[in-house]
C-alpha cells in the first residue's frame, strides 16, 4: 500500500500544506502554480501502517507558454495576402538568469463565424501566408521547447518535454467598397455636368479618369464629385479607396 501526499512547497516543512493525495501505485496532481514542489511517498509492508518506507520527491512544474500572435495586417481587403506569424517566446528564470524558449510547433486553425474550419495548417515555419474572403478566428496552438525531460508516457523511458499553450485572435477581411453613381450621364454639348459617386464605407478617397484607367487624372483633391464639360462623349472611370486600402472601380460614359 502507497499513500501520496503533494505538497506547494519544494520540500515538506513544518509549515508546508498538503495539497493533494492519492492512494495506489500511481498517482497524479494538477498544480495550478508554476514553481518547485514535492510529493511524500509513503509505502507500507502490512496493514497496520507500523512498518513503512517513505520518500520524498521534487517536482518542478512549468508555466505552459502563452503564445502570441501578429498579422502583417489588422484590417485586410478580400482575397488580398495576409501573413500570420507566431511570436511565441517564453522566458524561464529571473532576472540575469533568464533564459527564452522560442516556439517549435505552429499548428493554424482557422474557422469563420460559423465555426467552419477554413484551413489547419502545421508548417515548421513560424508563418503562413493566406487569401481569404471572410472574417475569420485564428487559433494557434504553440509548443515550446524547454530543456527538461520526463517519463511521459510511463515506460520508463525520459522523453523531451513540450508544454502546449493555445490563443486566438480575429482577422478582419473587409470586402470592397460598393458604389452607385449619381447625377448626369447625359448633357449637351458643353455644359456643365456634374456626376458623383457615393460609397458603402466612410472615409473613402476618389480619383477620376478620362478615358481609361490609366488616362489623365482628373483631380487631386480626392472627391467623389466630378464636374466637368464635355464637348464630345467621353468615358469617365473613378478609383475608389477605403481608409484600409481596400479599391474598386467603376465607369460611366
Amino acid at each position: 500500500l502507497t499513500q501520496w501526499y503533494f505538497y506547494d512547497t519544494p520540500v515538506v516543512g513544518r509549515n508546508s500544506q498538503v495539497v493533494g493525495q492519492a492512494t495506489g501505485g500511481t498517482a497524479s496532481h494538477q498544480y495550478s502554480i508554476m514553481g518547485n514542489h514535492c510529493v511524500r511517498m509513503l509505502t507500507y509492508s502490512s496493514n497496520d501502517h507500523e512498518c513503512y518506507t517513505e520518500k520524498v520527491v521534487s517536482i518542478h512544474s512549468l508555466r505552459p507558454p502563452r503564445p502570441k500572435i501578429r498579422f502583417s495586417r489588422d484590417i485586410v481587403c478580400a482575397d488580398s495576402l495576409v501573413t500570420l506569424y507566431d511570436e511565441t517566446i517564453d522566458t524561464i528564470g529571473i532576472g540575469t538568469s533568464a533564459q527564452e524558449y522560442r516556439s517549435i510547433y505552429h499548428r493554424w486553425h482557422i474557422f469563420n463565424d460559423n465555426f467552419d474550419t477554413v484551413i489547419v495548417a502545421m508548417p515548421n515555419e513560424n508563418s503562413i501566408q493566406l487569401r481569404l474572403k471572410d472574417t475569420v478566428t485564428v487559433e494557434l496552438t504553440s509548443h515550446v521547447n524547454y530543456p527538461y525531460y520526463a517519463d511521459t508516457n510511463r515506460d520508463g523511458r525520459l522523453d523531451k518535454l513540450f508544454c502546449d499553450g493555445t490563443a486566438t485572435r480575429t482577422l478582419y477581411v473587409e470586402a470592397p467598397p460598393t458604389l452607385r453613381v449619381l447625377g448626369d450621364t447625359i448633357v449637351c454639348n458643353g455644359r456643365d455636368s456634374e456626376v458623383s459617386v457615393t460609397a458603402n464605407l466612410q472615409n473613402c478617397q476618389y480619383f477620376w479618369y478620362e478615358n481609361s484607367r490609366q488616362g489623365t487624372q482628373l483631380n487631386t483633391t480626392s472627391t467623389n464629385i466630378l464636374r466637368t464639360q464635355p464637348h464630345e462623349d467621353k468615358t469617365f472611370f473613378v478609383h475608389v479607396i477605403s481608409e484600409n486600402g481596400c479599391h474598386s472601380w467603376d465607369s460611366l460614359e
